[in-house]
């Protein structure tokens, strides 16, 4: 017996057929779809555990309805291991891994129309509802881009431009030409600090606006400057480059955000500035995560973290600020692959290196200090689906410490989202209430909020339902 519960999950042809296992994707319920498995694949929770990459623990109080399954990575993981069909992958919400074609059979249900594979797709390729679902799962910001983008571009064409900017390549004569003279360096400076300041603040509208028009300053600048001069345009360069994808990570444009995280890095090395090479590196291990890559995430963050304690003797407030960010960056991405081990010890060395600072501070626009990294306590707990613990790191958390908004309403998503694992609807709805009081444009420019949200609505009891589906009609969740 504890042979086979060790063997390899084998799971049978027709499964995923199942209406029963149809209606838990749909409901994006990991317990009845891993209580299925055992009723019909025969499966032990030793064995689940094993194909989805979790412990036992973990599947068993998940189907004791004691945890929910919330991080798109861990989803992504977890489909992957059991090599669910794409049919099964879309009804759960996940893109399909490749273009195929849908019909529908004689129950309703989708499921793959042999006679359209490859690299088309035909209009009628998935049901309303697998789009619907697929866009709120996925592409959770992408009903606020179009907002965000028409009210910041006026016609509309904010991201187009934004997209011009980062594709503007020398060698194909796509270079940015200006009939107006550049700006100065100090002048570009200026520039680059009030677009850091607006991000922060959560005015992505604001930074979107502007953010094409600055993206083709720093590459005119860069051009015609020499020396001295030319490593500080292009240390400046780096910095603009990575609010452009921040901000495309926030509306979700993993695309466009890989393009800026890319020429933020070939900025930064031009600049020969280790701890700007450093700053540029945090966006590559954000957009890797945004891409499903936690595990190199983690490596790059601490590559970099090491790299940069290794070229700096004396380091300034700035470097201690970007190599305790790294750690923490390092830290969400362990979190998000449950590498509890890890990413608790790249929270003690964040401790350390904030204990090294010695105060809260916003050197480099990392918000770092010993606030940030209790902050990202409650963030890890959340992600390793220790609720309990993370609501109460976050009650430990004195807001009057927290000066940048989109820090302080990222606290409130994280304590929504534990009280949701937890059960506490109506707190969670709270929580959310509170954060987008704070940061709008945040609360609706995150996917994991649209997400939550329309969790929410599903499930929260009738005392609190209400309040909930007004509050996803404001922010523009479609449910």
């Amino acid at each position: 017996m504890g042979g086979r519960a060790l063997g390899p999950l084998r799971v049978p042809e027709g499964f995923w057929a199942r209406e029963e296992v149809h209606q838990a994707l749909t409901e994006r319920n990991f317990a009845g779809l891993f209580r299925l498995l055992t009723q019909y694949a025969g499966a032990s929770q030793t064995q689940i555990a094993i194909a989805v990459g979790m412990t036992q623990g973990q599947v068993s109080t998940i189907m004791a309805g004691e945890r929910r399954v919330t991080s798109i990575e861990v989803v992504e993981r977890a489909f992957d291991g059991l090599d669910a069909p794409d049919r099964a992958r879309v009804a759960f919400g996940l893109a399909p891994r490749r273009a195929v074609g849908w019909e529908k059979d004689s129950a309703g249900s989708p499921r793959l129309d042999r006679k359209h594979t490859g690299s088309s797709v035909r209009p009628e390729a998935a049901t309303e509802d697998d789009v619907r679902r697929r866009d709120l799962l996925r592409l959770g910001g992408t009903a606020t881009l179009g907002s965000v983008a028409s009210s910041a571009a006026g016609a509309g064409d904010g991201l187009a431009r934004v997209a011009r900017a980062l594709s503007s390549y020398e060698l194909l004569g796509l270079m940015p030409v200006s009939a107006e003279a550049p700006p100065t360096v100090a002048a570009l400076r200026t520039a680059v600090r009030r677009a850091k300041r607006d991000y922060q603040a959560c005015r992505y509208s604001i930074v979107l606006g502007g953010l094409a028009d600055l993206l083709e300053s720093v590459q005119l600048v860069c051009s015609i400057t020499v020396g001295d001069e030319a490593r500080v345009a292009w240390g400046l360069a780096a910095e603009a480059y990575q609010v452009a994808g921040s901000v495309m990570l926030k509306l979700g444009d993993l695309g466009l955000a890989a393009f800026a995280a890319d020429r933020s890095m070939d900025a930064a090395a031009r600049s020969q500035d280790p701890v700007t090479v450093a700053a540029s590196t945090r966006l590559v291990t954000h957009s890797l995560m945004r891409g499903g890559h936690a595990q190199r995430a983690q490596e790059v963050a601490s590559r970099a973290a090491e790299r940069l304690g290794a070229d700096l003797r004396k380091p300034s407030a700035e470097a201690v600020s970007v190599y305790g960010a790294l750690l923490l960056r390092g830290a969400i991405a362990a979190a998000s692959r449950e590498d509890r081990m890890g990413a608790g010890r790249l929270l003690d060395e964040a401790s350390e290196a904030a204990r090294r600072l010695g105060r809260d501070d916003n050197a480099q626009w990392t918000a770092f200090g010993p606030t940030n990294v209790a902050q990202h306590r409650v963030h890890v707990a959340m992600l390793l689906g220790d609720a309990g613990t993370a609501i109460d790191l976050a009650g430990r958390v004195d807001l009057g410490k927290i000066a940048i908004a989109e820090r302080k309403a990222s606290l409130f998503i994280d304590a929504a989202e534990a009280f949701a694992q937890w059960g506490k609807h109506e707190r969670a709805y709270h929580a959310l209430r509170a954060a987008d009081e704070i940061a709008p444009e945040e609360v609706r420019a995150r996917q994991t909020v649209r997400r939550l949200v329309a969790d929410l609505v599903y499930r929260s009891p009738r005392t609190v339902k209400a309040q909930v589906r007004e509050f996803a009609e404001q922010i523009g969740v479609d449910v």
